[in-house]
């Protein structure tokens, strides 16, 4: 049995707009990583749903660059916060994804 302060270590968690987040396909690919998925708010600064994706870091890095049916942006990568469980209250940071750019705004 891990102790806790290794399993904090091992979570690694990142918020962003998905435009569909209930997708068979996004979702399935949520599940092959074993990535968790909770909405954050229902319509997001820039309109579309604000999703918290937990779990390992290279499993998030695989899904956040995923072309097909993730979210097909390697660089959301930087936006990963690492070891601080999601339940605590903390400063996300936010991206909202649009076709042409990639902006970020920080609340």
């Amino acid at each position: 049995m891990k102790k806790e302060s290794q399993q904090k270590t091992n979570e690694a968690f990142v918020t962003v707009d998905v435009m569909k987040p209930d997708s068979r396909n996004f979702t399935a690919l949520l599940r092959k990583h074993n990535i968790k998925m909770s909405i954050k708010t229902a319509n997001g600064p820039s309109g579309v749903p604000e999703v918290v994706l937990s779990g390992k870091r290279k499993d998030l890095e695989k899904v956040l660059s995923d072309e097909k049916y993730g979210l097909g942006n390697p660089d959301l990568a930087d936006f990963i916060e690492e070891g601080v469980s999601s339940k605590q209250k903390t400063n996300f940071k936010h991206v909202m994804l649009f076709e042409e750019f990639t902006y970020e705004s920080y609340r």
